[in-house]
Protein backbone atom coordinates (compact mmCIF):
# COMPACT_ATOMS: atom_id res chain seq x y z
CA UNK A 1 0.00 0.00 0.00
CA UNK A 2 3.50 2.60 0.68
CA UNK A 3 4.01 2.15 -2.91
CA UNK A 4 0.77 2.95 -3.76
CA UNK A 5 0.37 5.90 -1.98
CA UNK A 6 4.10 7.14 -2.84
CA UNK A 7 2.61 7.58 -6.87
CA UNK A 8 -0.80 8.44 -6.33
CA UNK A 9 1.25 11.31 -4.07
CA UNK A 10 3.45 11.93 -7.71
CA UNK A 11 0.22 12.12 -9.37
CA UNK A 12 -1.66 14.92 -7.31
CA UNK A 13 1.91 17.30 -7.35
CA UNK A 14 1.93 16.85 -11.31
CA UNK A 15 -2.02 17.52 -11.37
CA UNK A 16 -1.79 20.68 -9.49
CA UNK A 17 1.62 22.02 -10.26
CA UNK A 18 2.43 24.29 -13.67
CA UNK A 19 4.85 26.20 -14.59
CA UNK A 20 5.05 28.56 -17.44
CA UNK A 21 6.86 27.26 -20.59
CA UNK A 22 5.46 23.09 -20.10
CA UNK A 23 3.44 21.92 -22.56
CA UNK A 24 1.68 18.32 -22.69
CA UNK A 25 0.20 16.39 -26.04
CA UNK A 26 -2.26 16.16 -27.65
CA UNK A 27 -4.61 12.70 -27.06
CA UNK A 28 -6.04 10.58 -29.95
CA UNK A 29 -6.15 7.39 -27.84
CA UNK A 30 -8.00 3.91 -27.80
CA UNK A 31 -10.88 2.97 -25.47
CA UNK A 32 -7.92 1.84 -22.41
CA UNK A 33 -5.92 5.19 -23.08
CA UNK A 34 -3.52 3.86 -25.34
CA UNK A 35 -1.73 6.27 -28.29
CA UNK A 36 1.44 6.88 -30.44
CA UNK A 37 0.14 10.38 -31.20
CA UNK A 38 2.35 12.55 -28.79
CA UNK A 39 2.43 15.72 -30.46
CA UNK A 40 3.38 18.34 -28.07
CA UNK A 41 0.56 20.66 -28.20
CA UNK A 42 0.03 22.46 -24.88
CA UNK A 43 -1.01 21.50 -21.05
CA UNK A 44 -3.64 18.88 -21.27
CA UNK A 45 -6.35 17.43 -18.60
CA UNK A 46 -8.24 14.03 -19.52
CA UNK A 47 -10.52 11.68 -18.77
CA UNK A 48 -11.10 8.37 -19.98
CA UNK A 49 -14.58 7.15 -19.12
CA UNK A 50 -13.88 3.57 -20.50
CA UNK A 51 -10.33 3.09 -18.83
CA UNK A 52 -11.21 4.39 -15.57
CA UNK A 53 -8.61 6.67 -15.92
CA UNK A 54 -7.14 10.57 -14.99
CA UNK A 55 -4.30 11.89 -17.43
CA UNK A 56 -2.48 15.13 -17.08
CA UNK A 57 0.91 16.32 -18.29
CA UNK A 58 3.48 19.06 -19.21
CA UNK A 59 6.52 19.61 -21.32
CA UNK A 60 8.78 22.14 -21.54
CA UNK A 61 8.65 23.12 -25.10
CA UNK A 62 10.26 25.99 -26.36
CA UNK A 63 9.12 27.25 -29.93
CA UNK A 64 12.89 28.31 -30.69
CA UNK A 65 14.36 25.01 -29.60
CA UNK A 66 13.83 21.22 -31.08
CA UNK A 67 14.39 19.39 -27.84
CA UNK A 68 10.62 18.67 -25.64
CA UNK A 69 11.23 17.51 -22.07
CA UNK A 70 8.41 16.52 -19.90
CA UNK A 71 6.40 14.22 -17.51
CA UNK A 72 2.33 12.87 -17.87
CA UNK A 73 1.21 10.88 -14.83
CA UNK A 74 -2.21 8.75 -15.13
CA UNK A 75 -4.01 7.33 -12.13
CA UNK A 76 -6.74 4.66 -12.82
CA UNK A 77 -9.27 2.62 -10.87
CA UNK A 78 -9.33 -1.18 -11.69
CA UNK A 79 -12.34 -1.42 -10.30
CA UNK A 80 -14.39 1.22 -11.92
CA UNK A 81 -15.50 5.11 -11.18
CA UNK A 82 -18.15 3.11 -8.60
CA UNK A 83 -15.90 3.21 -5.33
CA UNK A 84 -15.35 6.73 -5.33
CA UNK A 85 -19.03 7.16 -4.88
CA UNK A 86 -19.70 4.03 -2.82
CA UNK A 87 -18.39 2.76 0.13
CA UNK A 88 -16.86 -0.05 -1.97
CA UNK A 89 -13.02 -0.24 -1.27
CA UNK A 90 -11.12 1.35 -4.69
CA UNK A 91 -7.67 -0.52 -6.27
CA UNK A 92 -5.95 1.76 -8.00
CA UNK A 93 -3.06 2.33 -10.25
CA UNK A 94 -0.94 5.15 -11.06
CA UNK A 95 1.87 5.57 -13.51
CA UNK A 96 4.19 8.41 -14.21
CA UNK A 97 6.25 8.86 -17.69
CA UNK A 98 9.45 11.27 -17.68
CA UNK A 99 9.66 12.23 -21.86
CA UNK A 100 12.27 13.72 -24.36
CA UNK A 101 11.79 14.28 -27.38
CA UNK A 102 13.37 15.73 -30.91
CA UNK A 103 11.34 17.83 -33.24
CA UNK A 104 12.43 18.45 -36.45
CA UNK A 105 13.76 15.03 -37.52
CA UNK A 106 13.76 15.12 -41.14
CA UNK A 107 11.99 18.37 -41.53
CA UNK A 108 12.87 22.11 -40.66
CA UNK A 109 9.55 24.06 -39.69
CA UNK A 110 9.17 24.55 -36.46
CA UNK A 111 5.48 25.31 -36.21
CA UNK A 112 2.60 23.02 -35.63
CA UNK A 113 2.31 22.78 -39.85
CA UNK A 114 4.36 19.91 -40.51
CA UNK A 115 6.74 18.88 -38.87
CA UNK A 116 7.93 15.23 -37.63
CA UNK A 117 8.43 14.20 -33.61
CA UNK A 118 10.88 11.71 -32.17
CA UNK A 119 9.89 11.18 -28.31
CA UNK A 120 11.72 8.43 -25.63
CA UNK A 121 9.26 7.60 -22.53
CA UNK A 122 10.25 5.78 -19.80
CA UNK A 123 8.27 5.31 -16.69
CA UNK A 124 7.18 3.26 -13.60
CA UNK A 125 3.60 2.47 -11.78
CA UNK A 126 2.13 0.60 -9.13
CA UNK A 127 -1.06 -1.06 -8.66
CA UNK A 128 -3.01 -2.92 -6.08
CA UNK A 129 -5.15 -5.95 -6.44
CA UNK A 130 -7.19 -8.26 -4.20
CA UNK A 131 -6.49 -12.00 -4.90
CA UNK A 132 -9.05 -14.18 -3.78
CA UNK A 133 -8.52 -18.50 -3.54
CA UNK A 134 -11.53 -20.19 -2.23
CA UNK A 135 -9.77 -23.24 -1.87
CA UNK A 136 -7.55 -21.87 0.57
CA UNK A 137 -8.81 -21.72 4.33
CA UNK A 138 -10.90 -19.19 4.98
CA UNK A 139 -8.46 -16.40 6.75
CA UNK A 140 -6.51 -17.10 3.66
CA UNK A 141 -8.41 -16.55 0.81
CA UNK A 142 -8.33 -13.12 -0.05
CA UNK A 143 -4.77 -11.24 -0.28
CA UNK A 144 -3.07 -7.77 -1.25
CA UNK A 145 -0.82 -8.22 -4.65
CA UNK A 146 1.05 -4.95 -4.71
CA UNK A 147 2.54 -4.92 -8.55
CA UNK A 148 5.15 -2.26 -9.74
CA UNK A 149 5.11 -1.95 -13.17
CA UNK A 150 7.68 -0.83 -15.81
CA UNK A 151 7.69 0.40 -19.29
CA UNK A 152 9.93 2.24 -22.11
CA UNK A 153 9.03 3.10 -25.56
CA UNK A 154 9.71 5.16 -28.80
CA UNK A 155 7.05 7.16 -30.68
CA UNK A 156 7.47 8.73 -34.37
CA UNK A 157 4.52 11.60 -35.10
CA UNK A 158 4.35 12.97 -38.49
CA UNK A 159 2.28 16.03 -38.75
CA UNK A 160 2.01 16.89 -42.64
CA UNK A 161 0.04 20.44 -43.68
CA UNK A 162 -1.74 20.64 -40.75
CA UNK A 163 -4.89 18.16 -40.82
CA UNK A 164 -3.00 14.96 -41.10
CA UNK A 165 -0.92 12.92 -38.42
CA UNK A 166 0.84 9.24 -38.43
CA UNK A 167 1.81 8.02 -35.75
CA UNK A 168 3.72 5.01 -34.73
CA UNK A 169 5.06 3.48 -31.30
CA UNK A 170 6.97 0.46 -30.15
CA UNK A 171 7.67 -0.21 -26.38
CA UNK A 172 8.07 -2.85 -23.32
CA UNK A 173 5.60 -3.26 -20.48
CA UNK A 174 6.44 -4.87 -17.55
CA UNK A 175 2.87 -5.79 -16.71
CA UNK A 176 0.20 -8.58 -15.65
CA UNK A 177 -2.52 -10.53 -16.38
CA UNK A 178 -5.25 -9.30 -14.06
CA UNK A 179 -7.47 -8.51 -17.44
CA UNK A 180 -7.90 -12.06 -18.01
CA UNK A 181 -8.84 -13.30 -14.52
CA UNK A 182 -12.22 -13.26 -13.07
CA UNK A 183 -13.25 -10.25 -11.33
CA UNK A 184 -15.25 -10.89 -8.39
CA UNK A 185 -17.79 -8.50 -5.68
CA UNK A 186 -16.89 -9.57 -2.30
CA UNK A 187 -19.06 -8.64 0.51
CA UNK A 188 -17.79 -9.37 4.13
CA UNK A 189 -20.32 -9.12 7.23
CA UNK A 190 -19.09 -8.69 10.72
CA UNK A 191 -21.30 -9.39 13.51
CA UNK A 192 -20.72 -5.57 15.65
CA UNK A 193 -22.37 -6.04 18.94
CA UNK A 194 -24.36 -8.93 21.00
CA UNK A 195 -27.95 -9.95 20.28
CA UNK A 196 -30.02 -7.41 21.86
CA UNK A 197 -33.03 -8.18 23.99
CA UNK A 198 -35.22 -8.20 21.19
CA UNK A 199 -33.58 -10.53 18.91
CA UNK A 200 -31.79 -7.62 16.53
CA UNK A 201 -27.62 -8.45 15.65
CA UNK A 202 -25.95 -5.40 14.39
CA UNK A 203 -23.49 -6.25 11.78
CA UNK A 204 -21.14 -3.97 9.68
CA UNK A 205 -20.44 -5.16 5.76
CA UNK A 206 -17.38 -4.51 3.55
CA UNK A 207 -17.37 -4.33 -0.05
CA UNK A 208 -14.41 -4.75 -2.43
CA UNK A 209 -13.47 -6.22 -5.59
CA UNK A 210 -11.07 -8.89 -5.93
CA UNK A 211 -9.83 -11.45 -8.61
CA UNK A 212 -9.78 -15.16 -8.87
CA UNK A 213 -7.54 -16.98 -10.93
CA UNK A 214 -3.49 -17.42 -11.22
CA UNK A 215 -1.84 -14.22 -11.10
CA UNK A 216 1.15 -13.51 -13.12
CA UNK A 217 3.70 -11.02 -14.15
CA UNK A 218 4.12 -10.77 -18.33
CA UNK A 219 7.30 -9.07 -20.30
CA UNK A 220 4.93 -7.71 -22.74
CA UNK A 221 5.65 -5.68 -26.10
CA UNK A 222 3.96 -3.36 -27.99
CA UNK A 223 3.13 -1.81 -31.53
CA UNK A 224 0.50 1.43 -31.98
CA UNK A 225 -0.23 2.91 -35.05
CA UNK A 226 -2.36 5.91 -35.75
CA UNK A 227 -3.67 7.86 -37.96
CA UNK A 228 -5.35 11.21 -37.88
CA UNK A 229 -7.30 13.53 -40.45
CA UNK A 230 -8.63 16.54 -39.81
CA UNK A 231 -10.84 18.09 -42.45
CA UNK A 232 -10.94 21.76 -43.21
CA UNK A 233 -14.33 22.46 -43.38
CA UNK A 234 -16.08 23.33 -39.89
CA UNK A 235 -12.79 25.33 -38.91
CA UNK A 236 -10.93 21.99 -38.10
CA UNK A 237 -13.30 21.35 -35.03
CA UNK A 238 -13.48 17.89 -36.16
CA UNK A 239 -10.69 14.98 -36.09
CA UNK A 240 -11.08 11.39 -37.08
CA UNK A 241 -8.80 8.61 -36.13
CA UNK A 242 -8.41 5.26 -37.30
CA UNK A 243 -5.95 3.09 -35.46
CA UNK A 244 -4.45 -0.33 -34.39
CA UNK A 245 -2.79 -1.70 -31.03
CA UNK A 246 -0.95 -4.84 -30.63
CA UNK A 247 0.20 -6.19 -27.61
CA UNK A 248 2.52 -9.47 -27.48
CA UNK A 249 3.41 -11.53 -24.26
CA UNK A 250 3.47 -14.96 -23.31
CA UNK A 251 -0.10 -15.59 -23.01
CA UNK A 252 -1.44 -14.18 -26.08
CA UNK A 253 -0.52 -12.08 -29.15
CA UNK A 254 -3.50 -9.82 -29.99
CA UNK A 255 -4.23 -6.96 -32.09
CA UNK A 256 -7.29 -4.55 -31.71
CA UNK A 257 -8.09 -1.84 -34.03
CA UNK A 258 -10.37 1.20 -33.55
CA UNK A 259 -12.25 4.70 -35.41
CA UNK A 260 -12.41 7.59 -33.47
CA UNK A 261 -13.99 11.18 -33.37
CA UNK A 262 -13.16 13.80 -31.91
CA UNK A 263 -14.51 17.52 -31.21
CA UNK A 264 -11.61 20.30 -31.16
CA UNK A 265 -11.38 23.66 -30.66
CA UNK A 266 -12.14 26.39 -32.76
CA UNK A 267 -8.97 26.92 -34.77
CA UNK A 268 -7.05 25.17 -32.83
CA UNK A 269 -6.97 21.44 -34.27
CA UNK A 270 -5.24 19.48 -31.87
CA UNK A 271 -6.70 20.48 -28.95
CA UNK A 272 -9.29 18.54 -27.83
CA UNK A 273 -12.75 18.89 -26.02
CA UNK A 274 -13.75 15.29 -26.16
CA UNK A 275 -14.18 12.27 -28.74
CA UNK A 276 -15.92 9.19 -29.01
CA UNK A 277 -13.99 5.35 -29.71
CA UNK A 278 -15.16 2.16 -30.63
CA UNK A 279 -12.77 -0.45 -30.72
CA UNK A 280 -12.97 -4.10 -32.39
CA UNK A 281 -10.98 -6.60 -30.21
CA UNK A 282 -8.95 -9.31 -31.43
CA UNK A 283 -9.35 -8.36 -34.71
CA UNK A 284 -6.91 -11.25 -36.67
CA UNK A 285 -9.27 -13.73 -34.69
CA UNK A 286 -6.34 -15.32 -32.31
CA UNK A 287 -9.21 -16.93 -29.84
CA UNK A 288 -8.20 -14.71 -26.81
CA UNK A 289 -10.94 -15.58 -23.87
CA UNK A 290 -11.01 -12.22 -22.83
CA UNK A 291 -12.44 -10.81 -26.24
CA UNK A 292 -15.82 -10.05 -27.14
CA UNK A 293 -17.57 -13.57 -28.13
CA UNK A 294 -19.98 -11.80 -30.11
CA UNK A 295 -18.19 -10.00 -32.54
CA UNK A 296 -19.42 -6.03 -31.07
CA UNK A 297 -16.98 -3.84 -30.10
CA UNK A 298 -16.25 -1.71 -27.20
CA UNK A 299 -17.56 2.38 -27.28
CA UNK A 300 -15.25 4.36 -25.24
CA UNK A 301 -15.47 8.28 -24.13
CA UNK A 302 -12.99 10.86 -23.67
CA UNK A 303 -13.00 14.62 -22.40
CA UNK A 304 -10.44 16.73 -21.94
CA UNK A 305 -9.36 20.23 -21.08
CA UNK A 306 -6.43 21.93 -22.60
CA UNK A 307 -4.57 24.77 -21.08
Amino acid sequence: MKSVSKYLLCLAVCLFVHNEGLQAQTFFESVQGQTSVILPAGGMARINTTANSLKIGYYYNRSDQNIVIGVDASGMSNNGFAPLITSRELSPEANININLGVKNISTGDSHLRGFDYLNLRVGIGAAQYYLIDDTAPFEQQVNTELFNKFNIGIAYNYYLSGNMIFGGYAGYDRTNNISSLTMLTVKETTTTTGMGSDGTVRTAALEYTAWEGEFRPLDQFSLFLDYVYIPDFLSNRVALSVYSRSQFNSMHHMTNGGIGIYLNREGEPLKIVGGLIYEFEDIFATGLPSASPDGMGTLGVVLGYHF
